[in-house]
């Protein structure tokens, strides 16, 4: 059997490519206005500023990689499936379609990892 149409079964099976996308909406905050971290810090950099960088650098990275995928360069013609949290923690920074697991809320805190 080809390797193009196998890896084509096994995406119709779910055993094919998946890439779980999970973004800190608050990494990096701190950074351009002098924080030593931005943990619990995240609203006040915001107030002063500063501006997502996490969510725009996937999105950056995505775009390259699916132009990649859809290359010549990519010969088994396979775009793998994306998973992600909607909002913040990643779809609002997907270029293509992708997999809801949940919703992330507008804000969190460090309490929402403990």
């Amino acid at each position: 059997m080809p390797l193009k149409t196998e890896l084509h079964q096994l995406l119709a099976t779910g055993k094919g490519m998946r890439i779980g996308i999970v973004v800190n909406p608050d990494a990096g905050l701190g950074g351009r206005l002098g924080f030593k971290g931005s943990d619990g810090r995240a609203k006040e950099a915001r107030d002063a500023g500063a501006q997502d960088r996490a969510g725009p650098r996937i999105n950056q990275c995505l775009t390259k990689f699916f132009k990649l995928l859809n290359s010549s360069l990519n010969r088994s013609d396979v775009l793998p499936e994306l998973y992600a949290w909607e909002g913040r923690m990643g779809g609002d920074w997907i270029p293509n379609d992708y997999h809801i697991v949940g919703t992330s809320p507008p804000t969190t805190s460090a309490n929402d990892t403990t």
